[in-house]
């Protein structure tokens, strides 16, 4: 069986990006596709933080690009899958710590116990490791979101509100980087905008199912005001000042909830 290897274009980021299923069948690639398994969960066993939907791109070692694009290996083993599972934790963590700008890849190695050969063979600057990262967050947001889907059935909009924050919470606690992430400057457009829209059309279903549902031409809007809440919700999560931090999410689900009775309501 040939090897197959993972495209590394530095000057361009589409080719080596991790992609989640929808994005891969925009383009395409060579080779087959392997994943990260790792997960973590709450104490109710519900995933809040999932890099089993990473796939990284895997290409032929003799297929390189027109820009001279060079081949990596990617994990083909379950020791050197989990090499980089702790390589995204350790990214993660330091991303959450000291911003995407300030953490580097010297770093990122020495907290996931690797070395910096060892980081860069995957990963070959802190771009495509953010990518991978915030494509598995996004990824478990979406499901995050479609499971809430089933257990808001007929709530009220303060129920509702109450569990979309809790879950929400759960999500930023275990994925603190998430806001960092969102605001790096490399990101890629073409990758956010399809996850905007996906997370977008996520909240629309919430608001269909809710009683009484959100009449459907207001739907899209409030989608759109809740995706930007949830970002709000990651930055103020990072707030030091827990007292702050924990008051002003309460105060947004407040805001949110009261807001969606007085459409509810015909306001």
């Amino acid at each position: 069986m040939p090897e197959t290897y993972m495209s590394i274009c530095p000057a361009q980021s589409a080719p080596w990006m991790a992609k989640t299923t929808n994005e891969l069948k925009k383009h395409t690639y060579y080779g087959h596709l392997s994943m990260v398994q790792i997960q973590t969960t709450n104490c109710n066993g519900i995933v809040i933080s999932d890099f089993s939907n990473t796939r990284f791109t895997k290409m032929s070692a003799r297929k390189t690009s027109s820009n001279g694009s060079r081949g990596v290996k990617t994990p083909q083993r379950p020791g050197s899958q989990q090499r980089v599972a702790n390589l995204l934790a350790a990214g993660a963590d330091l991303f959450a710590e000291k911003g995407f700008d300030a953490a580097t890849m010297t770093e990122i190695a020495a907290n996931a116990g690797a070395s910096i050969g060892s980081l860069y063979q995957y990963f070959p600057a802190k771009e495509p490791l953010a990518a991978t990262l915030h494509a598995s967050q996004i990824a478990t947001l979406d499901t995050m979101l479609e499971e809430l889907r089933g257990e808001c059935v007929g709530l009220d909009a303060s129920q509702f509100c109450h569990k979309l924050f809790l879950r929400l919470s759960d999500f930023l606690r275990a994925n603190s980087s998430f806001a960092v992430l969102t605001e790096r400057r490399t990101i890629d457009p073409e990758v956010i905008n399809s996850a905007r829209a996906r997370l977008r059309a996520g909240l629309n279903s919430l608001l269909a199912v809710i009683e009484p549902p959100v009449p459907e031409q207001r739907r899209p809007a409030m989608a759109a005001i809740m995706l930007h809440f949830i970002r709000i919700a990651g930055t103020i999560s990072r707030d030091p000042d827990s007292s702050i931090r924990d008051r002003a999410l309460e105060e947004m689900c407040g805001m949110l909830s009261g807001h969606l009775a007085a459409i509810q309501s015909g306001s």
